[in-house]
């Protein structure tokens, strides 16, 4: 997490950097008012990062900052504190969750649901577990559990509910009836307990546990005063932790609206509104005391001014059409990036965040884990970075002015099948021209191609295997989902099929681009509408 050189004779940089970037991110310190916070050293090996601007390298590695009591001039900010090796600031553990519920009455307030009433939970105080009735009392548990309980307990807390002890594993009825309350739990908890460090769940909680080891704050003199080290972040523990690498573990931080990240170098905390870490006193700090309510959730700006957490955000619970497509994308991208041991739990896994949109923006609900209202845009989703990612390209090409009823769908869905009216053609690719660079997953981004004497383009959208040499010869089938325009360039969004026994899947994405001034192009491609049964 700190720099690692290579050699002893790899340097080290050191640069300055404000302590705001190690909780808010990459935030815009454009104001007199934000130059009052505190500042602090970062160290990065040599050579550093060209293309990273030093707000992006302030969010890595470790940093040197004057401790609080050290800071002689009181208006600084977020100066460094110390943290013990030996036990868990519980004090200040119920000073963020007291904070929060203070200046975030709306978006951080627990969401209770009736059914909440039907899931079981762990009584700490009687290690029973309880639902309307009295349960079996709980003999020893996993360490991991085991600290949790007692962190609970710490807290003043009762209850407590973990899924590996309040969900029968043994009874699968019952497990799918929970996994579809994923929603309902997380968004109806007070907080999250995360463990980032430790790969099992006899690891333990570091600092509540004797099993766990932590690593050392860093201290040092500096002409009489003592600076501190700040530790990693929370970008970075969460990203190089084995659980921000499990894709269950992406609807706890996403849907529950505190949480507690306890790792082996400190604890952070999250919630909607701001985000807190041991090492930094965010007391005086103006973005952190600042009330988050209905009218912050909506003013826009405030991102730039404050930035938007890492998983948790204050515009999570924003349910505007207009923005909907936007947050669907932002967490299938974050999903997709994730790994799960058994390939079946592909939708169980994301069921808490579809359950949630469903509530929110996507009233007509999902199938095959894609919302139904913006099923045309989000067949479009692919395995590749969204940097390259045409799905993410048009959001932000303001594609609210696509035109949305090229192909109107109409939908059903019977068991593992969907049926829908669209628009299908064939046409065989021609791939001898590539125009974009060489990659491992395909082989060209981009070809041109002459159709009736025009110069289009096509675009390999996902890594499918798509060309083929049967592809170069005989026709695929496209089915047309989305079609829009930029500059001079109209943009047929297309599903490649695959048939077999009247069954269409999806083969792969591509998009074609046609000049807007030659819309003849769209005669020679056979184009008719047919009933399409999509398996």
């Amino acid at each position: 997490m700190t720099p690692n050189p290579h050699s002893q004779k790899q340097e080290v940089t050191i640069f300055p950097a404000w302590t705001m970037t190690r909780l808010e991110g990459i935030v815009s310190m454009d104001t007199a008012k934000k130059r009052f916070y505190a500042r602090c050293l970062l160290a990065s090996l040599d050579p550093v990062d060209e293309t990273s601007s030093i707000a992006q390298l302030a969010q890595c590695g470790d940093a040197l900052c004057i401790l609080e009591d050290d800071e002689t001039d009181s208006t600084i900010m977020l100066t460094g504190r110390l943290i013990s090796s030996q036990h868990i600031n519980i004090e200040l553990v119920r000073q963020w969750l007291s904070t929060c519920g203070r200046l975030h009455p709306m978006t951080c307030r627990p969401v209770w649901k009736e059914e909440i009433k039907d899931i079981l939970l762990i009584n700490v105080e009687t290690r029973r577990l309880q639902s309307p009735q009295v349960g079996a009392r709980l003999g020893s548990l996993p360490q991991t559990i085991e600290d949790a309980v007692t962190f609970t307990l710490l807290l003043g807390k009762r209850y407590l509910w973990v899924d590996s002890v309040c969900i029968d594993q043994n009874d699968e009825a019952e497990n799918r009836k929970q996994i579809a309350r994923m929603s309902t739990i997380y968004r109806g908890a007070d907080a999250t307990i995360v463990a980032l460090s430790g790969k099992d769940a006899q690891a333990g909680l570091p600092r509540l546990s004797w099993r766990s080891a932590v690593f050392p704050q860093l201290k040092c003199w500096v002409d009489g005063k003592r600076l501190v080290g700040l530790m990693p972040t929370l970008w970075q523990q969460v990203w190089f932790s084995t659980w921000g690498s499990r894709a269950w573990t992406l609807q706890e931080a996403v849907l529950s609206s505190r949480c507690l990240y306890i790792s082996d170098h400190q604890m952070y905390f999250e919630c909607r509104g701001m985000q807190g870490n041991e090492s930094l006193n965010e007391i005086r700090s103006w973005v952190q005391q600042t009330t988050r309510g209905a009218h912050s959730r909506r003013n826009r700006q405030l991102v730039s001014r404050m930035g938007a957490g890492l998983l948790s955000s204050p515009f999570i619970e924003i349910a505007h059409e207009e923005t909907r497509l936007e947050k669907y994308t932002v967490l299938a991208y974050l999903y997709r990036s994730r790994r799960m041991t058994d390939p079946d739990d592909a939708l169980n896994a994301f069921s808490g965040i579809t359950q949630y949109l469903t509530e929110t923006v996507y009233n007509k609900g999902f199938v095959w884990g894609l919302p139904l209202e913006d099923l045309n845009w989000a067949w479009l989703w692919s395995t590749k970075d969204p940097s390259d990612d045409p799905f993410t390209y048009f959001m932000e090409s303001n594609s609210s002015n696509a035109d949305f009823d090229l192909s109107p769908i109409s939908t059903s869905e019977s068991h593992q099948y969907l049926f829908i009216h669209g628009i299908v053609f064939q046409l065989v690719l021609d791939c001898n021209s590539p125009q974009g660079r060489k990659c491992d997953f395909y082989m060209f981004e981009r070809y041109d191609m002459f159709m009736a004497n025009v110069n289009c383009l096509v675009t390999i959208v996902s890594t499918d295997p798509i060309i083929e040499e049967a592809a170069l010869r005989n026709p695929e089938t496209f089915l047309l989902v989305a079609r829009n325009q930029i500059n001079n360039w109209m943009y047929l969004h297309l599903l490649v099929l695959r048939q077999e026994g009247g069954i269409s899947q999806r083969k792969s994405v591509i998009t074609l681009q046609i000049p807007k001034d030659k819309p003849h192009v769209l005669k020679h491609l056979g184009i008719r509408r047919e009933k399409v049964t999509l398996g």
